[in-house]
């Protein structure tokens, strides 16, 4: 018989746990227990007869198999001859679901046939609840619960799989929870006789159980959240109802203390509500000292305070209010049941709480009052009270105690309880707790033998003074087993024979656990040194308490050895000699990492603080500049405030700290307020430096010498601080402790400063933690020399050091990050690390030179902090060491050469951290493994969670096509050979080279049979089964006489296991295959094998002989060094480990064999290993993987050095032309250079192996996530201009190009394309482009009227300039990059339009006539694809230029008419102003109107795009409602005055450089043209950091490429004049050109030029022009407006241009002769068209 209990905690619902309950009719209520635990119990009649037993034990395994959930089995008196019918149960609902197995009282001597094992041959994990009385189960399972009984070593996470626990006083049958009832089903009022042994027993028992099954089943309830509930509803909301909610049906309570509480329901609402939630007094309060959360209850140790202001009955019932307040210390205990309190029991000090009430005088009693509560709360600073034990308690002797010892029964029963015997029934744990209670305990306690006698023992207090203790546990396990086949069962006999022999009771009354030796027994197999010793240490009675270590460590107990009782140590020689423990464990816990302390706690607090102060500043900036992240007038590099913020705020700023002559007191800098460019308001150093100021004396800000340890540049900065200070700086606090690591920290943060305060340039603001840190880096490099020979693989881990210590050097020449601070807290690091750090001194020669160094460096230390400090306040620190600037300084002309105050390019600075970075990488590693051949066979990650997308270390991988598998394999053979997992990889690689040919044999009888396959192209696919390889087939390829040749041999041999190649490696001369691949030993899942399988491929065998395999094919690849080393195999074999770590559980339904998806991934690496260097290395370079770059055919290498040239060439010439004492860098030799060196990183990046590239993977977390932060930040940096400024005017447009750009970017580096919701808006986005494009010429050619060639070659060299040079110098077409084709194309068509007939723009239906008219031709030339082609055709013959007529048709025609939409739209406004439509009365409604519509239009164009089943679909919807969202966001945008002259400082900034940003991704931010992206930073898999980092140098490369491009158009096209100068608020000011491309490139010159009082400042160029074409004309300016830096298309609409041009004049020497624009151009036009004749087709 059988039912089912179905769970009745509604939190858990239907997929509850199963449990299978063995247990008889009449004590059911235990299932329903269980229930409302939480689980569904299968209740199976227990005992029963064999037919009906067997029934139920069928449905049972139906039921647990169709759930197909784990389960575990609970089982009451389980029968000797029953306990063959467990394996039946198993066998049909699945071995690999039971989880957990609970016995009571199992009627068995025999542990081993009620234990279970799983596949793996592990034990189940199991509780064994037993009767003391049952000693030989109990000796039996105690031998299986040994570690030697495992098949495997156990974790030190992993609990032992078997625990077995013995109680006292109950029978062993019936089991002991069948003499009380359960608690579900006891009711109020009903009265149980209860012993009380019994009680205790199901108590410990049903919480053992459940520790067990919620441990491995589940389910899990958040104890701690349900107990702060009910004491909510108790304490805050007081509301009885409401706390009766959070208990079960039959609750109860009990005050211990006085009894108070109630028992059921209707008893416990009624002490809640009137005598509980409603008396406490209003000020009472709970202050949780301590908690233990359980399976099933929670203990806490709480102090109770208030005033007795009220009548308190369930603390002080009857006694009225006295006034007085109270402090108590209470402990409760809170059992639960499911998810609701089953019963609650408090205690407190009743003696204590009457004493501060006034109700008991303490006098001459043992009470105390509110100290009891305050020592709970301080157990170190409150004192015991002065009085003692003997004087309440006079000293009595042993016959007083024995005279008053408990009657024998009760002592029997106590004696048993206590008997050393029991110690087996606990783990270690147990074990160790129980013995420390009984060595603790300052009690004598009677031990009583068999009859009742007994003598007391010594109290604990003899025993500290004299000898260590000693214990004789008289049931020893090993005695019990050595007498177990000849004596009559221990619980008959009560005896057991001694090791001489002889018999002995149980309960001894010679033995004394305090004062006998222990006694020897024979040794056994899995206990050599005998039970007593162990027992002994378990239990925790080796002597002194600081001698005792972990088990693992601990030897067995000697009687005769002496204590070892350590030295004293003070708390200075634990900081000097690594603390107070024998040298022994000093050095293993070195090699497993254990330090001083387990938590950094310093770390932890100046993380805290510096995210705090990092706070404070932004909130600074905000205050000053309106946004916390400076945009204006300088973008601040690393995303945070401004200059002048972080001088404000305590940065290392020398003008602060002491006069300057090069920077005096009446300098005046910009003001924190200040965002102009120049800046228009100027302070004084003294209101800059804040802090109140100098008080009109001499600058001396010392602390500035510490603040900056606090302080951080922008969120880069502090990102990369954190992230080593929480890492390395908190694994040395672990290991010095907290004390040594605050000196060395703040010791090299404050020496970092100094000495960057003496050497660094003074006009430079520094912050930062770096030197901190470095001085934490340099405390790592001493205990990696110090403690070298107990280092981990040491060099290994200082090559690492090394390339971290270079990457730190890089970035001191970020701007605000000092390598000055770097060195010196590297430098002072190792001088007070030397002094503080515990090295580990194994000898005398050692110890006395760590110690001579100790003392050097203590007054080193102390002279250099003197030297420096007095250096930086007296002398002059460039006369001392003037090239020390250096260090932290790249010399350009935007910091006058790091001469004079000085400044740094960021731009420089971040590809120089990139470029160490990959060159460090490239240099080390690549060179090892320079086509990442290796990374693709050992290492790589799933990206997504359908295993689709495999992810090799550094390198992408190709999804091959048949098309490529027929290219690279040609008409060769690919030959398998192995079992059946061979066999499912060989059906993949075939169905990926030839689609039509099958993913698995045809029919199960033909599984064990060769296969032979052919492809369509002639391809000949083999599979030989062979599972043993010893096949005919393999000696034949082996053995073929014409091995040496490659015209008959395989093109890929791939053997199913490596025991051929452990066969034949020292046999083969030749090279049986053109690649020879050998399968690894494949991983399984044990859990899902069967048992057959499980107990034969252990893992401990398939992990040997993979080792053994990889170490035959690299015989030298046991170290780095040895990785340098030639194999002695003449030919390579490949060994694809990688193939194990693609394995999932989920995958594998027996464990052996995984999905399709799986091992499709599986061929497809072995297609890439062997084909992607064979096939054509042409555009796109998207396989990485063993592959090398191409190098450049002649033409390319000639056009590539052209270019990269340019710069330096230009530079020369200007060196050579400019006369002494004038700049190195000419303003007309910055651009070259810029374009020179993003060419540069360009093609390191994506043509060359220097950095990384890896595969993309669409996170919708991360997207999101990402878009939600910029548009944050975007938000965030709004600035509301002072006056309207106008529709759609240039700000806005450049927001508008920034968001969108952002959006594109994150788009593509997550490859979103696949995601049809973001696909669609994305599409929006470059129609929206293409709007601001028709929209933005329109209005200048209506309102300019210019249509002159200058325009149109301005225009189009702006677009296509750096993409042609692109295009050329990375061999791709330049169609490829989209963007800049497209615009250029409509640009074309729009000024064809606008040009007919120009004559007649004004006249409002001919335009729009017109317009119209070439929408309609358009149109049709799109529809009709054969005169596509013929243009397409026409390039190819005569111009050699091979472009797709269909993807061009293709991308055109997604955005056909949005041109026209924005030219139609330009002509309406202009229009509509012309003719003042803005002034008439129902203006306003239309507008409202269109505000509505337009929102409506947003909503549904979403709902509409989202509604779409696929992006082709919406493709085809596109070109016809692309216009709505966009004229929706216009209005939207520019629906009040208040919209349109706000501006997001953010977004504005990317939109300067929008096209650069688009065309350069394609390379830089992405990699593999396009198909990938960019890994620059090495080791790591933090995508997230790379992503930073790449954007940093990918925003700042695009930004200068963009003004470098514009400049460069202006030279082409002779405009690039005479500059306008633009204004300061002085008239004082006088001008020299520097740069200006942020307040961190251009020098100030802090020395007053005409008044004494004013600094003189300057911009050269016009970096913050708007490059791309298209933006909309800006309307006039007032007058009182901020003058802003113009764009090359206004300056060509001013008139003509100055005949010369700087960029020109060196070529032509300043000569009057030079070819006119037309011939320039048409010279271009010539030189690629001859180029692309030229050109080698790939």
């Amino acid at each position: 018989m059988s039912r089912i209990f179905r769970n009745s905690v509604d939190s858990i619902g239907v997929r509850a746990p199963l449990l299978v309950c063995l247990i008889s009719e009449d004590h059911a209520e235990w299932c329903e227990q269980f229930s409302q635990e939480g689980y569904t119990v299968f209740h199976v009649v227990y005992p029963s007869t064999l037919a009906s037993l067997a029934e139920a034990l069928e449905s049972t395994a139906e039921f647990v198999h169709n759930s197909g959930r784990d389960w575990g089995l609970l089982t009451y008196a389980l029968l000797q001859d029953d306990v063959l019918t467990i394996p039946n149960l198993l066998g049909k609902s699945g071995l690999d679901g039971l989880k957990a197995c609970v016995h009571f009282n199992p009627l068995s001597e025999k542990g081993e046939s009620i234990l279970i094992r799983d596949v793996r041959g592990k034990f189940v994990p199991t509780v064994v609840h037993i009767s003391s009385a049952q000693e030989k189960l109990h000796a039996s399972l105690q031998l299986l619960a040994t570690s030697d009984a495992q098949v495997h070593v156990l974790s030190p996470s992993e609990p032992p799989p078997v625990a077995v626990y013995s109680y006292p006083m109950v029978p062993a049958f019936p089991p002991f929870p069948f003499l009380t009832k359960a608690p579900v089903s006891i009711v109020a009022g009903e009265k149980l006789t209860i012993d009380p042994y019994v009680r205790s027993a199901m108590s410990l028992a049903h919480s053992r159980t459940l520790e067990l099954l919620k441990r491995r089943l589940g389910p899990y309830y958040n104890l701690e959240q349900l107990w702060e509930k009910h004491t909510y509803y108790e304490f805050v909301e007081r509301d009885a109802p409401k706390t009766i909610t959070t208990m079960v049906e039959t609750p109860y309570v009990n005050h211990v203390p006085n009894m108070t509480g109630g028992v059921g329901h209707d008893d416990l609402t009624r002490f809640y509500k009137y005598h509980f939630t409603q008396v406490s007094p209003p000020d009472t309060e709970m202050i949780t000292v301590s908690r233990t959360v359980g399976a099933d209850r929670i203990i806490d140790e709480m102090i109770f305070k208030g005033t007795h202001t009220t009548e308190i009955d369930y603390l002080l019932p009857g006694v009225k209010p006295t006034g007085k307040p109270f402090e108590i210390a209470l402990v409760g205990v809170v059992a639960f049941r499911g998810d609701k309190l089953t019963f609650e029991h408090l205690y407190w000090d009743q003696a204590s709480l009457l004493v501060q009430v006034g109700l008991l005088d303490p006098k001459d009693l043992p009470v105390t009052g509110v100290e009891a509560a305050r020592k709970v709360l301080d157990p170190f600073e409150v004192q015991a009270p002065a009085f003692t034990a003997s004087k309440y308690y006079p000293a009595r002797d042993a016959h007083d105690i024995l005279s008053h010892s408990p009657t024998t029964t009760a002592s029997s029963r106590m004696a048993a309880a206590h008997d050393p015997s029991h110690f087996d029934a606990f783990d270690d744990h147990d074990s160790h707790y129980a013995g420390t209670t009984l060595r603790d305990s300052s009690i004598a306690m009677p031990i009583a033998d068999a009859h009742g006698g007994g003598r007391p023992p010594s109290t604990l207090s003899d025993h500290r003074s004299a000898s260590p203790p000693q214990m004789r546990p008289p049931s020893s396990l090993s005695q019990r087993l050595g007498a177990a086949g000849d004596r009559k069962s221990t619980a008959e006999s009560g005896s057991y024979p001694s090791a001489q022999g002889e018999h002995m009771p149980y309960i001894s009354e010679e033995y004394d656990p305090y004062a006998d030796p222990p006694s020897k027994t024979a040794s056994s197999v899995f206990n050599d040194k005998g039970d007593s010793a162990l027992v002994y240490n378990a239990a925790g009675y080796a002597g002194n308490p600081s001698n005792y270590q972990d088990l693992e460590y601990a030897e067995g107990f000697d009687p005769h050895a002496q204590p070892n009782i350590p030295e004293k140590t003070g708390p200075l020689d634990r900081i000097m000699n690594a603390g107070r423990y024998p040298l022994e464990q000093r050095i293993e816990a070195k090699k497993r990492g254990i330090g001083r302390q387990r938590y950094p706690i310093v770390v932890w607090a100046l993380t805290v603080t510096m995210v705090a102060v990092f706070i404070y500043e932004l909130v600074v900036n905000a205050k000053a500049q309106g946004t916390p992240v400076s945009f204006k007038p300088t973008v601040n590099p690393m995303l945070g405030p401004s200059e002048s913020a972080l001088i404000r705020v305590g940065a290392r700023f020398p003008p602060c700290m002491k006069t300057i002559e090069d920077v005096p007191v009446t300098t005046q800098f910009p003001c924190l307020n200040d965002t102009a460019n120049p800046p228009d308001r100027l302070c004084s150093i003294e209101n800059i430096c804040g802090f109140g100021g100098f008080d009109g004396k001499e600058p001396n800000q010392w602390w500035r010498f510490i603040t900056p340890i606090f302080l951080h540049a922008g969120f880069v900065h502090i990102l990369l601080n954190m992230l080593a200070q929480l890492t390395a700086a908190a694994e040395i606090e672990r290991e010095m402790g907290s004390i040594g690591f605050f000196i060395v920290y703040f010791a090299a943060g404050i020496f970092g400063n100094v000495l960057g305060g003496n050497f660094s340039l003074v006009g430079v603001p520094s912050v930062g933690a770096s030197g901190a840190i470095f001085g934490v880096v340099a405390v790592a490099w001493i205990d990696l020399f110090a403690n070298w020979q107990f280092q981990y693989r040491p060099v290994r881990k200082m090559i690492f050091m090394i390339i971290e210590l270079v990457i730190g050097v890089a970035i001191g020449y970020i701007p605000y990050v000092d390598n000055f601070a770097h060195l010196g807290g590297f430098l002072m690091g190792i001088l007070t690390g030397m002094t503080l750090y515990p090295v580990i001194s194994t000898t005398k020669r050692h110890k006395a030179i760590v110690w001579f160094c100790r003392i050097a460096t203590i007054p080193l230390a102390v002279v250099l902090y003197v030297v420096l400090i007095r250096n930086f306040y007296t002398s002059n620190p460039y006369a001392a060491c003037s090239g020390c600037r250096y260090l932290s300084c790249i010399p350009t002309s935007a910091n006058n050469h790091c001469k004079g105050t000085g400044l740094t390019t960021f731009t420089t600075n971040a590809i120089v951290l990139a470029f160490v970075s990959g060159l460090t990488r490239y240099s080390l590693l690549d060179s090892l493994d320079p086509q990442h051949c290796n990374a693709l066979l050992n290492n790589g990650r799933w990206l997504d969670t359908k295993f689709k997308n495999w992810q090799p270390d550094g390198c992408m991988t190709h999804a091959y096509q048949s098309k490529d598998a027929e290219f690279c394999l040609g008409s060769g053979r690919a030959v398998f050979l192995g079992d059946s997992v061979t066999r499912k990889l060989f059906f993949q690689f075939a169905n990926i080279v030839d689609p039509a040919l099958p993913t698995s044999p045809p029919d199960d009888d033909s599984k064990h049979s060769d296969h032979l396959l052919h492809s369509r192209s002639g391809i000949q696919l083999s599979f030989y089964w062979d599972p043993f390889l010893n096949s005919t087939q393999l000696d034949d390829i082996l053995n073929a006489s014409d091995l040496g040749t490659s015209s008959n041999r395989p093109t890929l041999l791939v053997l199913g296991s490596g025991l051929w190649y452990l066969r034949y490696a020292d046999m083969l001369s030749a090279r049986p295959a053109d690649e020879v691949v050998v399968l690894p030993i494949e991983d399984v899942i044990a859990s899902k094998l069967s048992y057959e399988r499980a107990t034969t491929m252990l893992a401990a065998d398939r992990d040997a002989m993979n080792s053994d395999l990889y170490h035959r094919i690299h015989p030298t690849s046991s170290g780095v060094m040895g990785m340098l080393g030639s194999s002695k195999h003449r030919f390579p074999i490949s060994l694809p480990l990688a193939f194990n770590d693609m394995l999932d559980p989920s995958q594998t339904e027996d464990g052996l064999h995984f999905s399709d998806a799986i091992v499709r991934t599986q061929a497809n690496l072995l297609l890439n290993l062997r084909c992607n260097d064979r096939l054509p290395k042409v555009f796109p370079l998207d396989k990485t993987c063993c592959r090398s770059y191409p190098w450049p055919h002649i033409l390319h290498l000639v056009v590539l050095v052209t270019v990269l040239l340019w710069g330096p060439y230009t530079f020369l010439l200007h060196y050579r032309s400019s006369g002494p004492g004038s700049s190195w860098f000419g303003e007309e030799t910055l651009p070259p250079l810029i374009i020179s060196g993003a060419i540069s990183a360009v093609y390191l990046a994506d043509r060359t192996g220097f950095w990384l590239k890896e595969q993309k993977q669409f996170d919708p977390w991360t997207f999101g996530f990402l878009n939600i932060l910029c548009l944050v930040v975007g938000l965030v940096t709004v600035r509301r201009g002072d006056k309207d400024l106008g529709f759609l005017n240039r700000e806005q447009t450049d927001e508008w190009k920034g968001w969108m750009q952002i959006a594109i970017l994150i788009y593509h580096y997550f490859g979103a394309s696949k995601i049809s919701g973001v696909y669609n808006p994305i599409r929006v986005l470059v129609a929206a482009y293409l709007f601001m494009t028709g929209y933005g010429h329109t209005t200048f050619y209506i309102k300019k009227a210019d249509f002159g060639f200058k325009r149109v070659a301005q225009v189009m060299i702006r677009l296509n300039f750096f993409t042609m040079t692109l295009a050329y110098t990375m061999n791709t077409d330049y169609i490829s990059y989209y963007f800049a084709p497209l615009v250029s194309t409509w640009y074309l068509i729009l000024y064809l339009t606008m040009v007919f007939g120009s004559q007649f723009n004004e006249r409002t239906v001919f335009l729009v006539g017109k317009i119209l008219l070439s929408m309609g031709l358009v149109t049709w030339f799109m529809s009709e694809p054969w005169l596509l082609q013929a243009l397409f055709d026409f390039l190819s013959r005569f111009c050699h230029i091979h472009w797709s007529a269909k993807e061009w048709a293709f991308r055109f025609n997604l955005d056909l008419w949005i041109v026209y939409f924005g030219m139609l739209s330009a002509v309406a406004f202009i229009k509509i102003r012309e003719y003042r439509l803005t002034d008439h009365q129902y203006w306003p409604l239309v507008s409202k109107i269109g505000i509505g519509a337009s929102a409506l239009v947003i909503v549904w164009f979403f709902i509409f795009e989202l509604a779409q089943p696929d992006k082709f679909v919406y493709n085809g919807w596109h070109p016809y409602i692309s216009f709505l969202p966009v004229g929706a966001f216009v209005i939207l945008r520019n629906a009040n005055p208040i919209l349109r002259s706000g501006t997001s400082r953010f977004f504005a900034f990317f939109g300067t450089c929008s096209l650069e940003t688009f065309i350069i991704q394609y390379h830089l931010w992405l990699g593999a043209d396009t198909k990938g992206i960019l890994i620059i930073l090495p080791w790591t898999r933090w995508r997230s950091l790379n992503m930073v980092l790449t954007a940093i140098v990918f925003v700042y490369i695009s930004y200068n490429v963009s003004w470098a491009t514009g400049e460069i158009t202006s030279w082409i096209c002779g405009d690039g004049g005479a500059k306008k100068q633009l204004p300061t608020t002085t008239n004082d000011a006088g001008y020299s050109p520097v740069s200006t491309s942020s307040r961190h490139d251009r020098d100030v010159s802090y020395s007053p030029v005409t008044s004494p009082d004013v600094v003189a400042l300057t911009v050269q160029g016009d970096r913050h022009q708007k490059p791309e074409d298209g933006d909309s004309e800006q309307l006039l300016e007032p007058p009182m407006t901020p003058v802003r830096p113009r764009r090359w298309v206004d300056r060509l609409a001013e008139g003509p241009s100055p005949p010369s041009s700087s960029g020109f004049r060196l070529w032509y020497g300043g000569a009057d002769l030079r070819p006119g624009l037309k011939t320039r151009v048409a010279a271009g036009f010539a030189v690629m068209w001859i180029v692309n004749i030229l050109w080698m087709d790939p």
